[in-house]
């Protein structure tokens, strides 16, 4: 229950819809006090022949404190109160539903501003949450998984808004009609009420064992839900693979497997619910029961008790119906601090905090290198990255190749910072990277991956992504240097096309030229290219080619390398092999002193459009 408490004291920011929302309750709860008591004027009427409510009053307000208050209040009794006995019966009754007619409006109030007010701080939890999540480091993103923070942002955080709704819309309001209720058996027999009240330690003690279960099993059911929202997502975001490769069993099996260990933890949570009020209920009638065996040779032995027993049974039966349903609530509530714990743990993350405001980084003009570079992914015995060192002039064009598996990508990520090294250096012009700030170092930092990943909005915004603020005149700008103004000009509502969900409805040719264009709006002074042109034809591949060649003049770039005509004019070849630099230099020289990179050249770099062929050159070299 700690880790809920925080949460429930976020609610403190409107103090003032809670201040309205606790008042209402206050006052339904009075109308609950106010109407029981009137009530008992009839039990007195039915056991007292001959006296109505008027006697009743004013022998109830003959009292020396009302006296100093009010005066005789005798005389404005008689004058308010029907005399006879079915008038003043019909009196109480239009006094019961004058209070519950303003109980029932102060318990509006109470849930609509209670609600409101959870809601309003739930949103602001997913908020700190989200903005937790995109600013956590990339590798932990990596370990988690994208499923796992998405349920923890969507399901997690609206089981928590249940459980803020039932504690301050349902459980306080029913903590406080029932405390009312029972505070007026008190002052009609205390000795009776307190007998009564025996077996209230025996429930709370049974109602907290079936929620330590609950909260259990929630944990697990959670879980399962995000890992079964990961195959979901799988499943649907590579819809098309699944059809090719005739997966759809497999993935079937998959999400059953999933969902029964889903449905198992679910059942079992569901089970303690059930059995909570039902054990509660069966514990609560046998020692009323037997306490009540007690109460009747209490009561039994004076004649003038029976009016308090029927009083004290009439309270602490509607105290017990408003109360009964909190061991239901109680086990609602454990689902939500489960989640709570899950909540907590997202916002408990680390983030890419820089510390103490380190200095800036001044804009690259002098080199790029990697001094004795190793980084080893999480649970991973082999680095990904050994012992690279790497220097590459400002201005100049590295191409990076390799196997798949020889720690390109990984080389390239250290760079601005997505990955931390496990030691050595990552240097520009001469500082390292991990003593300025990262918004400055990736400010000067644009990349394109063969993925091509674009966001909900419409093309412009897809491209202005890179440079927040930028004109429409850039935006064009940016998309005639990446080949993509042609297309875009030709559909419907051109820049203003609002794309489908990861850009479904263009080509990949065309989502990898608008991700390229966004990175070169961006005006990097280093460029990051993990094959920026793999989706496109060879007529669009040597457009964007010139394209890029004007583009990368006073600038910085790294590109790995899937085919010959991407790493032939680089300024220099670095061929990786098991996340080490195993040679490097251009592409005539490596053809000549390298197997490794003649057999990539062979096999692997050579593509669609390239048009030419090592052979010649390893002729040489034997």
């Amino acid at each position: 229950m700690s880790v809920f408490w925080p949460f429930l004291r976020r609610l403190g920011r409107y103090r003032g819809l809670l201040g309205i929302a606790i008042s209402a309750a206050l006052v339904d709860a009075a109308c609950a006090f106010g109407g029981f008591a009137t009530l008992t004027w009839i039990i007195d009427q039915l056991f007292r022949s001959g006296v109505t409510v008027q006697d009743l009053l004013v022998e109830k307000l003959d009292r020396p404190v009302v006296r100093g208050w009010l005066g005789d209040p005798e005389p404005w009794i008689r004058d308010l109160v029907p005399a006879g006995r079915f008038a003043g019966f019909a009196f109480t009754l239009g006094i019961i539903l004058v209070f519950a007619l303003i109980g029932s409006v102060a318990r509006y109030v109470h849930h609509m501003f209670a609600v409101t007010a959870v809601l309003r701080t739930v949103a602001r939890i997913r908020l700190s949450v989200f903005h937790r999540l995109v600013h956590v480091p990339h590798e932990l993103q990596l370990r988690e998984g994208a499923s796992e923070m998405i349920s923890r942002v969507s399901r997690d955080c609206s089981a928590l808004a249940s459980g803020l709704e039932l504690v301050t819309a349902k459980t306080l309001r029913q903590i406080l009609v029932g405390v009312a209720v029972l505070g007026l058996a008190l002052i009609f027999d205390w000795r009776l009420t307190l007998l009564f009240l025996l077996g209230v330690p025996v429930v709370a003690v049974l109602i907290r064992k079936f929620g330590k279960q609950i909260r259990r099993f929630t944990r697990r059911a959670l879980r399962h839900n995000a890992r079964m929202l990961g195959v979901l997502q799988e499943a649907l975001q590579n819809h098309q693979i699944v059809k090719l490769f005739q997966g759809e069993g497999y993935e079937r099996r998959r999400f059953n497997g999933i969902l029964q260990g889903l449905l198992k933890q679910e059942l079992r949570g569901q089970r303690f619910r059930a059995l909570s009020p039902v054990a509660v209920e069966l514990l609560g009638i046998a020692g009323i029961s037997g306490i009540s065996l007690v109460a009747a040779w209490y009561v039994f032995g004076a004649e003038e008790r029976a009016t308090s027993l029927l009083k004290v049974l009439g309270c602490l039966a509607m105290s017990a119906s408003t109360l009964r349903p909190l061991a239901s609530l109680n086990n609602r509530l454990q689902n939500a601090i489960a989640a709570a714990d899950r909540v907590q743990e997202m916002l408990d993350m680390p983030t890419e905090g820089d510390g103490r405001r380190p200095p800036a980084l001044a804009a690259h003009a002098s080199s790029v290198a990697f001094d004795r570079v190793t980084y080893r992914y999480p649970g991973q015995q082999q680095p990904a990255v050994s012992e690279v060192s790497l220097e590459v002039p400002f201005g100049s064009t590295v191409a990076i190749v390799g196997p798949n598996g020889s720690g390109k990508s990984t080389l390239i990520s250290l760079l601005p910072r997505l990955l931390e090294p496990e030691s050595g250096r990552v240097l520009v012009d001469g500082t390292d990277v991990a003593t300025v700030s990262r918004r400055s170092l990736r400010r000067q930092i644009a990349a394109v991956s063969q993925h091509a990943p674009l966001f909900g909005g419409t093309i412009a915004d897809n491209i202005a992504y890179g440079r927040p603020g930028a004109t429409r005149e850039q935006v064009i700008a940016a998309a005639e240097a990446a080949h993509a103004h042609e297309f875009v000009r030709e559909l419907a509502h051109g820049y203003d096309t609002v794309l489908a969900e990861g850009g479904e409805g263009l080509s990949g040719g065309q989502k990898q030229r608008i991700a390229l264009a966004r990175a070169m709006v961006r005006e990097p002074r280093i460029f990051l290219l993990d094959e920026a042109t793999s989706q496109v034809d060879a007529a669009s591949e040597a457009k964007i080619a010139e394209a890029l060649k004007a583009f990368r003049a006073g600038r910085t770039t790294f590109t790995i390398a899937h085919r010959l005509s991407t790493v032939i004019d680089a300024d220099t070849i670095v061929v990786m092999q098991a996340g080490r630099v195993v040679a490097q230099g251009r592409h005539e020289e490596l053809l000549a002193t390298s197997e490794l990179y003649h057999a990539l050249a062979e096999h692997q770099l050579v593509g669609p459009g390239d048009g030419r062929s090592p052979a010649p050159a390893r002729e040489t070299q034997s």
